[in-house]
């Protein structure tokens, strides 16, 4: 419990480094760090067709199975590789492999992944978990793979069935989370990360699904609000003050040790949004969206759309990544952004202030102190062991989330 704390302490440092001089960037139009994650959609091909997902709803194979044939301007191997030497370059360091469903790119992803971790990058793989095996698993984990990250929908199969649109996906998900968790020894770097999509048909599930997720190893649980048009599928007015409760014995969990991401903020926003999703469509924000600064996903065909608003017409495959990201078209880009409208709570993304932020960084700044003091300690007591105890083994060397990142460039 007390590593997962001081893991969590490094993580929301850096982050509110990162969102402040994004909130910085988004007052004078000019981005002013390179962003910390960028995700290749390999594909827009998809084996499920989820509830809440548009992937499922286009294209859907009239034999069954929600399989949308990939489109023929995709990025080959080669151009994606392409971009990771220029993200090599940029210093980003954080890679993400995400679709539609990865593995309809079998050899392409694992390809991918083992060029990505040679260069020295963090690798996600972002899969519904429907195709993988043991030994697949172990494949990916031998080609560099760092972190697993699938999404369960229910703490029954009835439930997630259900929502990802097809029998047998609930027992697939626990089984490769599984597959994954018996790996970490022989790779200690490996990690698994789960989504879950809160609505009406599961809400009530959620401490049970961290439960199990728990079971399975799942080292960050994440619970994420329904975005998007689907009213549908949207906890409904009347059961509000319901889904508050079950909220606040996730964050008792969270508090217990369960590695919950989400904090009290985001959890006591979540039925405001549901709130004004249903009642006043059109009016929730919740401050600056930093969507154009903060991420960069690039599309299957090497295009970047940030949520439908562009950088329109231009790819990858014609233009080096700096240069669009400086790019007027980018710039553009940003400015329909800052216009948006759309009320969403994605947890891809911040929507905060500067005062916020400032706050949070001097706060987390408090406690990476102590955190310092704390390790300094600990190294003059490993030393003192080491001179009484030759034989001791030295203190395993900290992985990145335990070191944490120095400030980001001021220009990138």
């Amino acid at each position: 419990m007390g590593l997962w704390k001081n893991l969590n302490e490094v993580y929301e440092f850096r982050r509110a480094k990162q969102n402040l001089l994004n909130s910085v960037a988004f007052r004078i139009d000019r981005p002013l760090t390179k962003p910390e994650n960028v995700t290749f959609l390999l594909t827009h091909g998809c084996n499920l067709t989820c509830h809440m997902c548009e992937c499922g709803s286009v294209g859907v194979n009239p034999e069954g199975g929600g399989y949308i044939v990939a489109k023929r301007d995709e990025m080959t191997r080669e151009e994606f590789a392409h971009v990771i030497d220029q993200l090599d370059e940029w210093g980003v360091r954080n890679l993400i492999f995400s679709g539609g469903e990865v593995l309809l790119r079998k050899h392409d992803l694992l390809a991918l992944v083992r060029y990505a971790a040679d260069k020295g990058f963090n690798t996600t793989v972002v899969s519904n978990s429907l195709s993988w095996n043991e030994d697949l698993a172990k494949t990916v984990a031998d080609a560099g793979l760092t972190n697993f990250t699938s999404s369960l929908d229910g703490a029954c199969a009835e439930t997630h069935d259900k929502i990802r649109g097809k029998v047998g996906s609930f027992d697939k998900v626990v089984r490769t989370l599984r597959q994954f968790e018996a790996l970490k020894q022989a790779y200690p770097r490996l990690s698994t990360n789960t989504t879950t999509v809160v609505q009406k048909d599961n809400w009530r599930e959620l401490p049970a699904v961290c439960e199990l997720l728990t079971d399975c190893g799942v080292g960050c649980i994440m619970y994420q609000a329904v975005s998007g048009d689907y009213p549908h599928l949207l906890v409904p007015l009347e059961e509000l003050d319901e889904l508050k409760g079950v909220l606040a014995r996730l964050l008792e969990m969270r508090a217990a040790g369960a590695k919950i991401w989400n904090g009290p903020e985001y959890f006591e926003t979540l039925p405001r949004y549901y709130t004004e999703k249903l009642v006043n469509q059109g009016r929730f924000h919740l401050g600056n969206c930093l969507a154009g600064y903060d991420n960069l996903i690039i599309s299957p065909n090497g295009t970047i759309d940030i949520c439908g608003y562009g950088p329109h017409g231009v790819s990858l495959k014609d233009v080096p990544l700096l240069e669009l990201w400086h790019s007027q078209a980018y710039r553009e880009a940003r400015e329909r952004i800052a216009k948006c409208e759309t009320q969403c709570l994605y947890l891809c993304y911040q929507k905060t202030d500067v005062n916020q932020l400032t706050k949070q960084v001097s706060g987390v700044v408090n406690l990476r102190r102590r955190g310092a003091a704390q390790l300094s300690h600990a190294r003059v007591v490993a030393n003192d062991r080491s001179t009484r105890a030759p034989s001791t083994p030295p203190p395993a060397r900290p992985s990145n989330h335990e070191r944490g990142q120095g400030w980001p460039n001021a220009v990138a």
